[in-house]
C-alpha cells in the first residue's frame, strides 16, 4: 500500500462549484477540500497545467459563494 504524503488531512465535501481560468467558466463538482487544495469533478474537458491560475467559487445551500 502507498503511503499518502500529504502534510493536510483532506475533507469529504460535496457542492457544486464554478471553475474560473479568465476568459472562461466551468461548472464542477467539489468533492473534497483541504487547507491548501481542493478535488474537484469537471463536467468537461479543460486543459489546465501546473501553475496556470484559477479560482474555485463555491455555492453554497444558501446561496453563499
Amino acid at each position: 500500500m502507498q503511503e499518502d504524503a500529504r502534510q493536510f488531512s483532506r475533507f469529504p465535501y460535496r457542492a457544486s462549484a464554478i471553475l474560473i481560468r479568465l476568459p472562461s467558466l466551468y461548472d464542477v463538482t467539489l468533492i473534497d477540500i483541504s487547507a491548501y487544495g481542493a478535488l474537484v469533478r469537471l463536467k468537461c474537458d479543460v486543459e489546465i497545467r501546473v501553475g496556470d491560475r484559477v479560482r474555485l467559487r463555491v455555492l453554497t445551500e444558501k446561496g453563499n459563494r
